[in-house]
């Protein structure tokens, strides 16, 4: 018997129709309203598209924080629960398969 650990997030539905560009922008605007008291902080966050799948990279940079402080990796948790929030992943890694919306890569720098 396979174990499953399907997750979807609670913006996927709404957004299931979406093209990933449009993905980006929404995620943009919500990481930036999660840096707003932080005008210095930059958001990036770029659509990537290649042969058999797409991927979405989220970075912020200037954020003052020391990239591996704990204050750092706990902006870069809730910036990957924002990003969750439009995926899916119905993977089982046990058999090698993986299928998801999209593949993100979030992160901190400074």
């Amino acid at each position: 018997m396979t174990a499953t650990y399907k997750t979807t997030g609670s913006k996927y539905e709404a957004t299931k129709d979406l093209d990933i560009t449009e993905i980006a922008k929404l995620v943009r605007k919500d990481i930036k309203n999660l840096f707003s008291n932080f005008p210095s902080v930059k958001i990036s966050v770029r659509v990537e598209r290649y042969s058999m799948g797409q991927s979405l990279h989220v970075k912020a940079d200037n954020t003052g924080l020391v990239e591996r402080s704990t204050e750092a990796r706990a902006v870069e948790a809730n910036m990957k629960t924002l990003v969750n929030q439009y995926n899916f992943d119905d993977s089982d890694h046990m058999s090698d398969y993986y299928h998801v919306r999209f593949h993100s890569n979030v992160r901190v720098e400074s």
